[in-house]
């Protein structure tokens, strides 16, 4: 049970990565109708799915970090990382075990998953941040996430610094979609700052057909806040 005190949610695949014993569904459930400490909060496709009550957890782990030396506690990590299902769950896992490049892999796979559906969500921020600064400065990849959540929260200053910093990176490795979203999001953030000028020199370098439809229809957004200053109804 010490074990799996580094797990927030408990399903017997995991329960059993982490311990490295067969048994975990029968113990779970043995501890759940015991009334030990133990909720079953919900079940997917018939696997149930438990959670400690808060407070027996915090305990549980102070107890753990009494018992194990952290290279054991990273090594329980590990495993729920690799048997975790869900990529924010490997990603906490790979994060808590200081396995910057498996982390970094999953981290940089859902972003891009997020930028093709046109949002970058809060908790990337929190990610990163845990990554050593050494190996953020050397992914062009990581520094354009971070622009996008620092402009999609109203930050346009450090939105500018990130994507600035990242936009002759990414063009280095030859990241042509790369490129497209840090010159959008940066086009975004200049019309903030500097006004719609210097935003429509920097959309123009835009290519529109690396950006998914919906993306593209932000960029227009762009042009017409750029253009109707001017009157320039031909372009608008």
């Amino acid at each position: 049970m010490l074990q799996t005190a580094i797990l927030d949610q408990l399903t017997p695949e995991l329960c059993e990565a982490v311990t490295q014993q067969p048994d975990a569904s029968q113990w779970l459930e043995d501890i759940r109708r015991r009334n030990l400490f133990l909720n079953l909060i919900e079940g997917q496709d018939g696997i149930p799915v438990y959670r400690y009550h808060n407070l027996f957890v915090n305990f549980l782990r102070q107890q753990l970090a009494q018992t194990l030396s952290r290279e054991q506690i990273e090594e329980l990590h590990r495993r729920a990382a690799e048997a975790a299902v869900l990529p924010e769950q490997s990603i906490h896992h790979y994060l808590s075990a200081r396995l910057w490049s498996e982390a970094v892999e999953r981290i940089v796979q859902v972003g891009q998953s997020q930028l093709s559906h046109g949002f970058v969500s809060a908790r990337m921020q929190n990610w990163i941040d845990q990554l050593p600064a050494t190996i953020v400065a050397e992914q062009p990849t990581l520094k354009l996430l971070l622009g996008v959540v620092a402009y999609r929260s109203g930050h346009m200053a450090e939105a500018r610094s990130h994507l600035e910093q990242v936009s002759q990176a990414i063009q280095a490795v030859d990241d042509a979609m790369g490129v497209a979203w840090t010159r959008l999001y940066l086009s975004g953030a200049l019309l903030e700052l500097e006004g719609h000028q210097t935003m429509l020199a920097m959309l123009n370098q835009v290519e529109l057909g690396r950006l998914p439809i919906h993306m593209q229809v932000l960029a227009h957004i762009f042009y017409v806040w750029g253009y109707f200053p001017e009157y320039d109804w031909a372009s608008v």
